[in-house]
């Protein structure tokens, strides 16, 4: 409940004249309290609350100043300042820096208040400060009147403040629903983008692994056959996070297998993939891609790499990135410079994929992981590791270089072997 912090005011001696205007004073004042509840069980905004509160200010309380600071998104604001004068406009300022550099108003600290106001009153709901309401123009009617006037906004400014409050604590919770029921929609989505399933036979096996930074991250891996002995893998990773980048991803993924369908080169997928990218994104947003086309029967391997972090095919320690290819997609209408790569698949052989969520991991030093450290890893005896203890293995890597250090990105991994 609020409790009013008086600065002395003489007061007129009581009358019978008095009493009788308070008697229909309370009948006014009855009417606006209905009129309060009123707009508080009809979910009026907070601004028709101002308004209303504005109004029994002026109208029934015809106060000659009041000012109302509310605590709104971590920090102080003045709702409402009267009357508009240069004195009354420059101390509201000079009490709302004071209430964001102090956090609660200090009446003994701030005593410049008294210049203009005559009344402080604090309003608290569930031992949190939520507003301050400083008022004058009391005590022209009498004794009784000025008392019951100044229960009376009291009253008023506790039930407006206190509305405003559950006002912004409902859209807070809608926001919240809404935003989970998003990231929902949007972890369902992507659980559609990757395959459920990853192909072993007697020529390679595939495995995949995807940590998502948060709830909804922006990677992408696939794996498709695309012929008899032909087979095409990829990986990217998308600008952005939630439902933006889980709908452009969607979108990504649809435009791609519609033109693998088409058995074009890789020079003229890719082109043909920017140029709808582009045209979707307006170079606003843009995705990383690789991607890697194979024949089990030549063991040709034809790649673009699209901005990439390079994947490593390795051989008999011997590595090779693959990083011929051009520059995002997504942010020019015309990729420059487009060249496909091409290798033959050696016997045996080890392809890593990974996004920038392994090589940019930093440690408390604030070095990156980088792509080194992948090198080293890959040459120190894990190449005939089972796929998933390799990915394993590189991970434990990265945990113990970060250490304490959360990681701020999706980590994926894609690994091929052939044999």
């Amino acid at each position: 409940m609020a409790e009013s912090i008086k600065h002395t005011k003489t007061d007129s001696p009581e009358s019978a004249v008095e009493i009788q205007l308070e008697l229909g004073i309370k009948k006014a004042q009855l009417k606006w309290l209905l009129q309060v509840t009123h707009a508080i069980n009809y979910n009026f905004s907070n601004q028709q609350l101002l308004d209303i509160f504005e109004k029994v200010m002026r109208e029934e309380c015809r106060l000659s100043g009041y000012a109302l600071f509310y605590f709104f998104n971590g920090k102080w604001k003045c709702m409402l300042s009267y009357p508009g004068d240069e004195k009354t406009k420059t101390l509201s300022e000079k009490i709302l820096a004071h209430l964001n550099a102090a956090g609660n108003f200090d009446s003994n600290a701030f005593k410049d208040w008294t210049d203009v106001f005559e009344i402080l009153t604090p309003v608290t709901h569930e031992k949190h400060q939520l507003a301050y309401l400083f008022t004058s123009g009391y005590g022209q009617n009498g004794r009784r009147s000025r008392n019951e006037m100044l229960k009376f906004v009291e009253t008023i400014t506790n039930l407006i403040v206190v509305a405003m409050e559950n006002n912004n604590f409902k859209r807070i919770r809608e926001e919240q629903i809404a935003m989970k029921t998003e990231l929902d929609m949007a972890a369902q989505l992507q659980k559609l983008l990757i395959p459920d399933q990853l192909p072993v036979n007697n020529h390679f096996e595939v495995e995949a692994f995807y940590l998502p930074h948060t709830e909804i991250g922006g990677d992408y891996y696939d794996f498709l056959q695309t012929g008899e002995s032909e087979y095409v893998f990829c990986i990217a990773d998308v600008m952005g996070k939630g439902m933006p980048a889980a709908m452009l991803m969607a979108n990504f993924q649809a435009n791609l297998h519609a033109l693998l369908l088409q058995k074009l080169p890789l020079t003229k997928l890719i082109a043909e993939l920017n140029n709808r990218m582009f045209k979707l994104t307006r170079g606003e947003r843009y995705i990383t891609f690789f991607i890697g086309r194979f024949d089990t029967k030549t063991r040709e391997l034809h790649y673009f790499n699209a901005g990439h972090p390079p994947p490593v095919l390795v051989h008999m320690n011997v590595p090779l990135k693959l990083n011929s290819g051009s520059t995002f997609l997504g942010t020019f209408p015309e990729l420059p410079e487009m060249k496909q790569g091409k290798t033959i698949l050696p016997s045996p052989g080890l392809i890593l994929c990974y996004t920038d969520g392994i090589i940019d991991a930093s440690n408390s030093k604030d070095e990156p992981f980088g792509t080194e450290r992948v090198f080293d890893f890959l040459f120190s005896g894990i190449q005939k590791m089972p796929l998933k203890d390799i990915h394993t293995s590189l991970l434990q890597k990265l945990d113990a270089f970060r250490a304490d250090e959360p990681h701020h990105d999706d980590i994926t991994l894609l690994t091929l072997r052939f044999t």
